[in-house]
């Protein structure tokens, strides 16, 4: 099982490329469909479909560092599906960034 800080940094790389990220849906397919996490025909994540993508069964660690983040930053009225889509790729990477350093 992976670290909650390797957990983020396989799910940063998912998303690092601004075309394997996505608003709206968890994942999508190369048709830019939405698709279920989990199938190989997953082409882009959302911020919590890539963190689920790493490891579906062992991904609340990593999120709850990355919900600490966001209300250390924003608030309490901010959840991960919301920060995704309404920012833009680089605050998420940003935020993945500031949530993988504190987890040391």
């Amino acid at each position: 099982m992976k670290s909650a800080k390797q957990h983020l940094q396989a799910a940063r790389k998912l998303i690092a490329r601004p075309e394997a990220w996505t608003r709206g849906t968890y994942g999508r397919g190369p048709d830019r469909k939405a698709a279920r996490i989990g199938t190989d025909e997953i082409s882009c994540w959302c911020l919590i479909g890539a963190i689920k993508a790493v490891d579906p069964d062992n991904s609340e660690e990593a999120m709850e560092w990355l919900r600490l983040t966001l209300r250390y930053e924003y608030g309490d009225f901010i959840s991960i599906s919301h920060f995704n889509d309404t920012h833009s790729h680089q605050e998420i990477l940003a935020a993945l960034d500031r949530a993988i350093e504190a987890t040391n």
